[in-house]
């Protein structure tokens, strides 16, 4: 129960981020996909199906708040969490090269299929453009953002675990 509340607020606590303080440290007009990148640790430490979960909520609270449609972030977020959840099993956790490589393809993944369900199939074929202008500046600025969020949901995380331990929730 514990770590359901504790997911959910870092859940609220990210979108209230996102919404107020992001918009002012953008880049070329590009701010970071926070839900995404906290999907994405959160599918590498809790495993494939609590990464979906958590995916598909972190997305639906951002199509709630954000989007045109509703759905397509949470899709999106649960495909993210699931996949990046599925083959971390055996994986040394304090090793940040495999969250920072898998928060970069996860970007560009997630933004590849953004686009091409909201721009392509619209018949906007500005591919070039939506690469080289949203795209690969996203990524890099999800790169960068991803070290100190990993950190601070990986000692959240191990805290949490303690707690299951010790109280035999685990």
């Amino acid at each position: 129960m514990k770590r359901i509340v504790i997911s959910s607020l870092i859940v609220l606590v990210n979108i209230v981020i996102q919404s107020t303080i992001f918009p002012y440290i953008r880049i070329y007009d590009i701010q970071p996909n926070s839900m995404l990148i906290i999907v994405v640790i959160y599918g590498i430490l809790r495993g494939d199906v609590e990464g979906g979960i958590f995916g598909f909520f972190s997305g639906l609270l951002v199509d709630v708040f954000f989007a045109k449609y509703i759905g397509l972030n949470a899709l999106l977020g649960m495909l993210v969490g699931y996949f990046c959840g599925k083959p971390f099993r055996d994986f040394n956790y304090e090793n940040y090269i495999l969250p920072v490589v898998s928060v970069a393809v996860a970007t560009l993944l997630y933004n590849f299929a953004f686009y091409f369900i909201n721009y392509f199939f619209k018949g906007e074929l500005d591919y070039v453009y939506y690469l080289y202008k949203i795209i690969l500046p996203e990524t890099i600025y999800n790169v960068v953002l991803c070290v100190p969020l990993y950190t601070l949901i990986f000692f959240i995380n191990q805290k949490l675990e303690d707690y299951e331990k010790r109280n035999g929730l685990f």
